[in-house]
């Protein structure tokens, strides 16, 4: 029976374990898709805006 008990005990700290790693995963992707999101959210900004000096230009 105490072998059973052990073998519960370990398997609900890995589960546990796997929980940690998916949610310090799943951070870390929605931290960089926000950084990403910023990013073309400025680039589109700096197209439409050239004449503000942080621009980019294309010229026609």
């Amino acid at each position: 029976m105490k072998k059973l008990s052990g073998l519960i005990l370990m398997q609900e700290q890995m589960e546990r374990n796997l929980n940690t790693a998916f949610e310090k995963s799943f951070k870390a992707y929605n931290s960089q898709l926000s950084e990403m999101k910023q990013d073309n959210e400025y680039f589109l900004l700096s197209i439409q805006n050239p004449e503000n000096g942080k621009g980019i230009y294309f010229p026609s």
